[in-house]
């Protein structure tokens, strides 16, 4: 993360339904450089593939696998 940039952390279970409503809201609503960490359990959240078409969009996404669940 780079400094002085503000880190959102958003926890996921299988929001591939909400997961880009809640993206495109942040980024329509936070002025402040930021970087959104996406928190998940397990490689097959349904949210990861839906998360992942917004890195072509050039929003600043880092995915975290949870090591206490994966």
């Amino acid at each position: 993360m780079e400094k002085n940039t503000l880190g959102i952390i958003i926890p996921v279970y299988n929001e591939a339904e909400n997961i880009g409503r809640t993206l495109r809201a942040i980024e329509a609503n936070i002025r402040t450089p930021h970087t959104l960490h996406i928190v998940y359990d397990f490689d097959e959240d349904n949210t990861l593939p839906i998360a992942r078409t917004f890195l072509d969009e050039g929003l600043k996404l880092h995915f975290v696998k949870n090591p206490a669940r994966g």
